[in-house]
């Protein structure tokens, strides 16, 4: 590795982010390279500048920052104010048209059932009969026995 592969890593030291397995592989580089301790040094020194520097922003800016904020706060709530009750009013909407269209289809569905119910009670009567008719012809035929004298031979009797 180059030296400005080593600064990437020593800048990843500095803000926190460098795994702690790397941190040996840097702090041998850093006992034998001048130039990369110079560069930590450096950044140590200007982080720590920054922090103890404090700077004074006119009054006026202060008040044109505090006006946009006021500004955009406005357009957020206005908006954030009227979606909720554009959304609200929606599904509600979706919601009654479903409940027209599940109420319209469950009266034709109610319809169609009681026409098949009719459909096969018809059938049920037409079976009724015809078991009847069977009934009848059953009961009016002589008994028979089956007797068999040989092998292929079926003999059928009426007993009359």
């Amino acid at each position: 590795m180059n030296c400005d592969q080593y600064k990437d890593l020593i800048q990843e030291f500095h803000d926190g982010e460098l795994p702690r397995g790397n941190e040996a592989f840097l702090f041998t580089h850093l006992s034998s390279c001048g130039n990369c301790r110079e560069f930590l040094k450096m950044l140590n020194l200007s982080s720590s500048e920054i922090k103890h520097e404090t700077a004074v922003f006119p009054s006026s800016l202060d008040k044109k920052v505090l006006r946009s904020a006021a500004a955009i706060e406005e357009r957020k709530s206005f908006l954030t104010r009227n979606i909720p009750a554009y959304v609200t009013y929606t599904l509600t909407l979706i919601l009654i048209g479903f409940l027209f269209f599940s109420l319209s289809s469950s009266s034709d569905q109610k319809r169609e059932l009681r026409q098949v119910i009719n459909i096969l009670n018809e059938q049920n009567k037409l079976v009724d009969e015809q078991n009847k008719q069977l009934q009848m012809l059953m009961n009016g035929l002589p008994e028979a026995s089956v007797t068999s004298e040989l092998e292929n031979k079926i003999i059928i009797n009426a007993n009359m």
